[in-house]
């Protein structure tokens, strides 16, 4: 195939367009940094396609009446780095104190609800499932659903196949990969495999955080790490002001270490750095 030769840096009128664009759909602020990122992932798109310009590639996207090239855009974007039980200061909160709460909360229903928002390639999601499973191990009539969300189909695609490299694994004890991992071979040698009845109580799916959240159930707990940052201060407002409102009562909002929800309005009663819960 003959790609066309793509040798000019993208203009400051070109990166404000598709920084607006994805303002628009994503809700993701890109700053003046990000543009040479921007010119190298958008770059060898235009490559790829034959396209002249950063212009033709825009039009493309804006014209597009499926959807799929704003999709497509939008995972080029978006920047997803993670492992299994990141921030293990959570997991451990979410075990010893947020877990025996919403057992006392919920005893009449037997069931819990967790949120993971901006999932990305499944770790969280994965942990959140081992964490629940350990914890309910001696009561098998507690029914266990986890939402798995993001907003990149790249990423998501990973997160349902299961299927991860075992430099991922060092906050993982051996007792616990024999018990909810299966181990590749040959081609698949230094990869494992999330087992079904892991993969079973997670629903992944793509979801924008802009969207309007009557789409989802109401939850007792969010996980949405790393995320906000993304985010400008209105945005993060609107963001924070759904999940707020996803919640059960007692339920709990917890953000990245990276994050707080500093000059932001919201009713939710500050815990620890990092760990809300609703009214």
């Amino acid at each position: 195939m003959n790609y066309t030769m793509i040798t000019n840096e993208i203009t400051d009128k070109d990166f404000k367009k598709f920084s607006d664009l994805i303002y628009r759909e994503s809700g993701i602020h890109l700053k003046d940094e990000k543009k040479s990122l921007i010119n190298s992932r958008l770059g060898k798109v235009l490559r790829q396609r034959n396209l002249n310009s950063y212009t033709d590639y825009y039009n493309l996207i804006v014209n597009d009446n499926t959807g799929n090239e704003i999709i497509q855009l939008l995972d080029l974007v978006s920047t997803n780095k993670t492992f299994f039980f990141r921030e293990y200061n959570h997991f451990e909160y979410l075990n010893s104190k947020i877990i025996p709460d919403i057992t006392r909360n919920n005893e009449k229903s037997h069931q819990i609800d967790i949120w993971s928002a901006g999932c990305s390639s499944g770790e969280e999601a994965y942990s959140l499932a081992i964490t629940l499973k350990e914890f309910f191990k001696t009561s098998m009539d507690w029914f266990i659903k986890i939402t798995a969300t993001d907003i990149s189909t790249i990423v998501l695609s990973k997160a349902q196949n299961g299927i991860y490299h075992q430099s991922e694994f060092e906050n993982v004890s051996d007792h616990l990969i024999k018990k909810y991992f299966q181990y590749g071979v040959e081609h698949w040698d230094g990869y494992l495999r999330v087992k079904k009845e892991l993969k079973s109580i997670i629903q992944f799916q793509r979801f924008n955080l802009l969207d309007k959240f009557n789409s989802l159930r109401k939850f007792d707990v969010i996980f949405c790490r790393n995320v906000l940052i993304y985010f400008d201060k209105d945005t993060q407002q609107s963001i924070i002001s759904k999940f707020a409102e996803q919640l059960n009562p007692k339920g709990y909002l917890i953000v990245g270490h990276s994050e707080s929800l500093f000059n932001i309005k919201h009713n939710l009663i500050y815990i620890k750095p990092t760990i809300y819960q609703k009214n």
